[in-house]
């Protein structure tokens, strides 16, 4: 994917801050008088997936890659509309959006038996149904679920996903 986020090191959101994922500010009071102060609300855009990948393997595990599939397009560029009380995600092409959203580990120690590490992903908010089949990988052991109830990934939350890594050795 060409909309690959990276993250340096285990348990870290450093790589969310001060990058592209953006906030949207509308102004509430667009009529006042001067010497008023203009309010301006802002809105978090993204929904942040905190995946926390669990050593079940006898080997140490070096995460390099997480990924995360949804049934529709998740990452990429998309044209805003922020004046209603919903923003709406218009995507700017097929060539330009993807339902995988992909996350490079640089730097990460190793995990032994039984120890856990938290990755982020930032993605747009959306909403998976029942019956929808959404995946997580890690370092390309991939794991696909179909959905009971509905789940929403709303945009300012942060929604944790475990994973149990507990691929067998070659």
């Amino acid at each position: 994917s060409q909309y690959i986020q990276t993250q340096t090191g285990n348990n870290t959101m450093a790589h969310i801050a001060g990058k592209n994922y953006p906030l949207a500010g509308v102004t509430k009071n667009w009529y006042h008088y001067a010497g008023e102060p203009v309010e301006i609300e802002m809105t978090h855009l993204t929904c942040l997936l905190e995946v926390v990948v669990t050593n079940n393997t006898a080997e140490d595990l070096t995460v390099s890659t997480v990924a995360f599939s949804a049934p529709e397009n998740i990452v990429g560029t998309y044209y805003l509309n922020i004046v209603g009380d919903e923003t709406v995600f218009t995507s700017s092409g097929d060539n330009y959006v993807s339902k995988t959203a992909s996350l490079k580990v640089e730097d990460a120690e190793a995990l032994a038996n039984g120890q856990s590490a938290k990755y982020y992903l930032a993605v747009k908010p959306f909403d998976a149904k029942s019956a929808d089949k959404i995946s997580l990988s890690v370092n390309g052991f991939s794991k696909e679920i179909t959905v009971s109830e509905a789940i929403e990934f709303n945009a300012g939350e942060i929604k944790t996903l475990n994973f149990n890594y507990n691929k067998a050795p070659y």
